[in-house]
C-alpha cells in the first residue's frame, strides 16, 4: 500500500508541475564597471530638508574632492532651488582637510563651530559618508573638527540608511 501511495504521489507531482518550461540563455545586459558617473552632494531644499543632488564628474570621487565640490557649489543657490546651510566666505579660500579610515572619517573645517549650523555640518557628513559608501567601504562615522570649538562626537548622516 505504501508503495502505491508513493508512486501515486510522484505521478501526481509530475503531472501537476508548475508549468514553467525551460528557456534558452538570456542576456542580462552590461555588467557594472565599478566606475561611477559622478558624485552625490547634499544640499538643503526649499523646505529646509537635506536632500541628495547628483553631480556628473565621470569618475569615482574621493571624499576630499567631493567636499571641495560641495564648498565650490555653496556660494549661490542652485538652479533647482537647493542651497547650502553654510557660508564658506569666512574660510578665506581654505579647503576642508580629510583623513579617512574604514570606520572613521575626520573632516577638519577651517571654520569656528559657531560659523556653521548643524544642518551645514550634516551636508559635509552626508556627502563624505555617501562617497565612502560609493567606494564600497564599510559603514563609518564622521568626526568634524573646527578651528575654534573642538570636535564633534562621531556622527552619521540623518538621511542615509
Amino acid at each position: 500500500m505504501t508503495r502505491r501511495v508513493l508512486v501515486a504521489a510522484v505521478l501526481l507531482a509530475t503531472l501537476t508541475a508548475c508549468g514553467v518550461e525551460p528557456s534558452g540563455v538570456l542576456d542580462g545586459g552590461k555588467a557594472p564597471t565599478g566606475v561611477a558617473p559622478g558624485v552625490t552632494l547634499y544640499f538643503v531644499d526649499t523646505d529646509g530638508e537635506l536632500v541628495p543632488n547628483f553631480r556628473p564628474t565621470q569618475r569615482l570621487s574621493t571624499v576630499t574632492d567631493a567636499l571641495n565640490l560641495l564648498v565650490a557649489s555653496s556660494g549661490s543657490p542652485q538652479n533647482d532651488g537647493l542651497h547650502s546651510a553654510f557660508a564658506w566666505q569666512s574660510a578665506l579660500g581654505r579647503s576642508p582637510r580629510v583623513t579617512e579610515s574604514d570606520e572613521l572619517i575626520r573632516i577638519s573645517l577651517p571654520l569656528a563651530k559657531y560659523e556653521i549650523s548643524a544642518l551645514g555640518v550634516d551636508q559635509f557628513v552626508c556627502t563624505a559618508l555617501g562617497v565612502h559608501r560609493q567606494a564600497g567601504k564599510p559603514a563609518a562615522k564622521v568626526v568634524v573638527t573646527y578651528t575654534i570649538g573642538g570636535d564633534t562626537e562621531p556622527l552619521t548622516c540623518p538621511v542615509l540608511r
